[in-house]
């Protein structure tokens, strides 16, 4: 038997913390709108978006791209 615990948190990030974050966000919404998962489906959808959005190196857009398709494929998998 497995319990589970659950608790309420506040994110409190710093600038650059906010930017990766609404970056993972905002390229996860653009993922599911489109019904991509894939890592270079995801990249080619919002990878120039992203960058001129929020000013991010190549490095932390790639990652947030590699993060949304990572979860959004597990997602995929689940549900089909």
């Amino acid at each position: 038997m497995v319990m589970r615990l659950s608790c309420k948190i506040k994110l409190l990030p710093d600038v650059s913390q906010k930017d990766a974050l609404m970056c993972i966000l905002e390229a996860s919404e653009m993922a599911f709108a489109e019904l991509e998962f894939g890592k270079y489906k995801i990249h080619k959808l919002c990878y120039n978006h992203l960058r001129d959005m929020y000013g991010l190196p190549s490095q932390t857009a790639v990652r947030c791209v590699a993060r949304v398709a990572d979860k959004g494929g597990r997602a995929a998998s689940r549900a089909g």
